[in-house]
C-alpha cells in the first residue's frame, strides 16, 4: 500500500546510525553529525588531507606566474591566512563534509627570517610535515573558535599534534532499532474571554482592523501596526486583531511582539490551529532572536556578525504548541516543518526526517522544507536519498524559489560523480538565480573534471571576480588551482 510520502516519490526515512569509531579515535563523520557533545573536549581524528590552504593560490591574480604572487607575499606577509587544511573520511572527501583543521604551526616567512634573532628562529614551534592526500591522525580540541579566530558553527579541530596513521577499514554502521520518540505534553492553554463593551465598540474595533489589514496587504507595517492597536483598543476581544498584528510585527521582523500579539491572539482562540502554530512559530523565532542578542552582547559585536549556534537554544515550549497545533490540524505542513528544524537544530536527525518528511506529504510550493531534508540526507551521506527528495521538490516549486532546489540536486549529481547531470542542475539554478556565485563555482568544476576547459575557464574566472566574502575562500582557492592548471595544459 501507498502512503503519501512513497506517492510523491520520496524515499523511506534511513536509519541515522553511524558506524563505530576505533577505540581511541573519532571519525570525520561522527564530528559532523553528532560532534556536539564533545565540542570544547581534545580528540583524536583519523581521516585524509582533502584540502591544503596555500597562500600562493589564494592570492593568484589573472596572468600572473607563481613567483611573481611569491614575491608579492613575501613583501607583505600579512596576505597570507594562518596555515590550515581539512580531513575527511575518504581522499575525494567534498569539502562540505570535510573537517577544518585550523591553527596549524607554519614556518617563518621570508621577512621573519631576515630580521628576527637567530636563537628566536631556533626556538620556533614545530611545523608539521603533511601533504594532500595523506591519512592522518591529527589531535587537537574540537570547538567552534580558536585562539587565533577562525569560526565554524559545526566545528574544527584547533591542532595540537599530527603523526602519520595506517588506514583501518571503517565498520558498518550496526542495524539498530531507532529511539522511540518521547511524548509531547500537550499545552495548557487558558482561554481568555473578553467581550465588546457594546456594539458599537465592536464596530469600530472590526474597522479599523479591516483598515489595517488593508495596509498590511500592501507592506505598510507601521500604518497597520497603529490600525490594530486602534482595533484592541476599541475591543481587547478581537482575536483577529491580534492576529494582524502579529503578522506586522512578524513583516518587521521583530519577534518579541510578534509572540506577544500572537500569545493573546492564541489565548482568545486556543482550537484555532493556524494560531497555535503561527503562536509556537514567534517561540521558535523570538528564542533564537533573543539569544542571539545576548551572545552578541557578549562578543561585542552584531547580531549579523555572531557565528550562532542554533542547538543552545531551548524550543521546548515551541515544539509544545507546534505539536499541539498538529493535533488540531494533522495538514499544517509548516508545523511539521519547524519540528523537524527543532529536532535537526538538538541533532535528533531520525526525528527530524520523519517530521520533514510529514510536512512534505502535502506538496508545499515552498523550497524550505524540501531543502532541509535534501541538506539533511547529504550531510549523513545518503545521496541517493538526498537526490530524490530534490527531485520531488522541483515538481512543486517553480521559478524563483526553485534556484536552491536545482543547486542541491546538482550536488548531489556532483558526488555520484554525474558532472553532465549536475552541470544541468547547475545551470537551472543559475538560470533562475543568476547571482547564485557557488553554482557559477560548482558548474566550472565540473566543467574542469568533465575536461571541458574552455567552458570551465569561463565560469571559475567569473566566480574568482566574484568571490569577495571570507565564506567563498576555499572555493576560490580551488578556483585558481583549476585556472593555472587549465593555463598549464594549453
Amino acid at each position: 500500500m501507498q502512503t503519501p510520502a512513497t506517492k510523491l516519490g520520496l524515499p523511506a526515512v534511513p536509519s541515522f546510525a553511524l558506524p563505530p569509531d576505533e577505540p581511541g579515535f573519532v571519525s570525520v563523520q561522527t564530528l559532523r553529525v553528532a560532534g556536539k557533545k564533545r565540542l570544547d573536549t581534545e580528540v583524536k581524528v583519523k581521516g585524509y588531507i582533502t584540502w591544503v590552504y596555500d597562500c600562493v593560490t589564494a592570492n593568484a591574480r589573472r596572468g600572473e606566474s607563481r613567483a611573481r604572487t611569491q614575491k608579492r607575499i613575501d613583501d607583505d606577509p600579512t596576505l597570507c591566512e594562518r596555515r590550515k587544511f581539512y580531513l575527511g573520511d575518504v581522499k575525494n572527501e567534498p569539502e562540505p563534509r570535510s573537517l577544518w583543521v585550523v591553527d596549524v604551526p607554519r614556518p617563518p616567512n621570508k621577512l621573519e627570517r631576515e630580521r628576527l634573532p637567530k636563537e628566536e628562529i631556533a626556538s620556533w614551534p614545530a611545523v608539521p610535515k603533511f601533504k594532500l592526500g595523506d591519512y592522518v591522525v591529527v589531535t587537537g580540541k574540537f570547538a567552534r573558535s580558536s585562539p587565533h579566530s577562525e569560526r565554524n558553527s559545526d566545528g574544527l579541530v584547533v591542532f595540537r599534534t599530527l603523526e602519520p596513521a595506517n588506514k583501518p577499514s571503517r565498520a558498518k554502521a550496526a542495524n539498530v532499532a531507532p529511539p522511540v520518540r518521547p511524548t509531547i505534553a500537550t499545552p495548557q492553554t487558558k482561554q481568555l474571554i473578553a467581550p465588546p463593551k457594546d456594539g458599537a465598540s465592536r464596530e469600530r474595533s472590526v474597522k479599523a482592523s479591516n483598515a489595517a489589514t488593508a495596509a498590511y496587504g500592501l507592506r505598510k507595517y507601521d500604518e497597520a501596526i497603529a490600525g490594530y492597536k486602534q482595533s484592541i483598543a476599541e475591543w481587547h476581544g478581537n482575536h483577529i486583531a491580534h492576529y494582524g498584528l502579529a503578522g506586522s510585527y512578524i513583516g518587521q521582523r521583530d519577534w518579541s511582539k510578534a509572540r506577544d500579539a500572537m500569545k493573546t491572539a492564541h489565548e482568545l482562540e486556543p482550537y484555532v490551529a493556524m494560531y497555535a502554530m503561527v503562536y509556537a512559530y514567534t517561540l521558535y523565532e523570538s528564542a533564537i532572536a533573543d539569544a542571539r542578542a545576548a551572545q552578541a552582547k557578549k562578543q561585542n559585536v552584531s547580531p549579523e556578525a555572531v557565528d550562532f549556534d542554533a542547538s543552545v537554544v531551548n524550543h521546548d515550549k515551541a515544539l509544545a504548541h507546534m505539536t499541539y497545533a498538529i493535533q488540531l490540524d494533522p495538514k499544517l505542513w509548516r508545523a511539521h516543518y519547524y519540528i523537524g528544524r527543532i529536532h535537526r537544530d538538538r541533532g535528533e536527525a531520525r526525528w527530524a526526517a520523519e517530521s520533514l518528511v510529514a510536512a512534505l506529504t502535502s506538496g508545499p510550493t515552498d523550497p524550505g522544507p524540501w531543502i532541509a531534508l535534501s541538506e539533511l540526507y547529504r550531510t549523513w551521506q545518503y545521496i541517493d536519498e538526498s537526490i530524490a527528495v530534490t527531485k520531488a521538490g522541483l515538481t512543486f516549486v517553480v521559478g524563483v524559489a526553485a534556484a536552491d532546489l536545482w543547486y542541491m540536486l546538482g550536488m548531489g549529481y556532483d558526488e555520484k560523480r554525474k558532472y553532465a547531470d549536475s552541470i544541468v542542475a547547475f545551470t537551472k539554478a543559475l538560470d533562475a538565480n543568476p547571482d547564485n556565485t557557488k553554482a557559477l563555482f560548482q558548474r566550472g568544476q565540473a566543467y574542469y573534471r568533465k575536461r571541458e576547459l574552455s567552458k570551465a575557464k569561463l565560469d571559475l574566472e567569473a566566480f574568482v571576480g566574484l568571490a569577495t566574502t571570507p565564506n567563498l575562500d576555499f572555493p576560490k582557492q580551488q578556483a585558481n588551482k583549476m585556472l593555472m592548471d587549465i593555463a598549464a595544459n594549453k
